[in-house]
């Protein structure tokens, strides 16, 4: 059982940010290309252009919080 006063050490956790960074180089390669950057970028455009719509003055909208 773990101590409430006492949380993981900082080296643990840059150990496991390591591990994690590793994973995913030797899971994608060490290619630094520019076709992920534009990948992502697009997909935030598409999700902030289709999370945004305009009601005209005539409508009724409808807030929806999650």
């Amino acid at each position: 059982m773990q101590d409430w006063g006492n949380g993981p050490s900082s080296e643990d956790f840059e150990k496991k940010v390591i591990e994690i960074k590793n994973h995913f180089k030797n899971k994608f390669g060490q290619q630094k290309g520019f076709l992920p950057i534009v990948i992502i970028a697009f997909l935030i455009l598409v999700g902030g252009y289709s999370s945004m719509y305009e009601v005209d003055t005539e409508e009724t909208g409808v807030v929806l919080r999650f």
